[in-house]
């Protein structure tokens, strides 16, 4: 997940997002990317649940709603601005 993550962010800062040849602990040309998503994980997973009813609330009702922006606004914006970006 670590490494989808700042592969993606590598790709957003327009940053090249292979780095095969870099060693494991090489945080140069983007790779430092990586440390704040390790950071974002942590977080997220000390604060998700800490009781049952905080958990029902996420998944009762945050979740749902965190996927449909996901599925119909975050979406079709990348789908036009990429669009947009290949006719430049």
């Amino acid at each position: 997940a670590l490494y989808a993550a700042q592969y993606s962010l590598r790709l957003a800062l327009g940053r090249e997002p292979r780095c095969e040849a870099a060693s494991r602990l090489d945080l140069a040309q983007g790779r430092w990317l990586i440390l704040p998503c390790g950071g974002a994980v942590i977080l997220a997973g000390l604060l998700i649940a800490p009781e049952t009813a905080a958990l029902s609330f996420w998944s009762e009702r945050l979740i749902p709603g965190i996927n449909l922006v996901f599925a119909f606004v975050l979406l079709p914006l990348l789908y036009v601005l990429g669009r947009q970006k290949r006719r430049l």
